[in-house]
């Protein structure tokens, strides 16, 4: 997984829907040394443009694994765009 590129990715679609997000878990921990065991991107969100920010993901070639209130889960086909995990 290309992780630069789909964080700037994502940045692009929050930034377009005025979403605030942070990266939190394996590659948050990653930016501070501690190994990752998981190889997504795991971001929290403002859920306020969350319909948005899915529908740019599905445009992207994302399909949504599930969607809740909370939580989405997204997988691309290109292994360099991979699993996005949004809380």
């Amino acid at each position: 997984m290309d992780c630069a590129r789909v964080i700037g990715l994502l940045s692009q679609i929050f930034d377009r829907h005025q979403v605030r997000w942070a990266l939190c878990r394996g590659l948050a921990g990653a930016a501070y040394g501690i190994g990752r065991i998981t190889f997504d991107v795991d971001l929290v969100a403002d859920a306020s443009g969350a319909a948005g920010v899915i529908a740019d993901l599905k445009q992207l070639g994302y399909e949504t694994l599930h969607r809740s209130a909370g939580y989405s889960n997204h997988l691309h086909p290109d292994p360099a765009l991979g699993q996005v995990a949004v809380v």
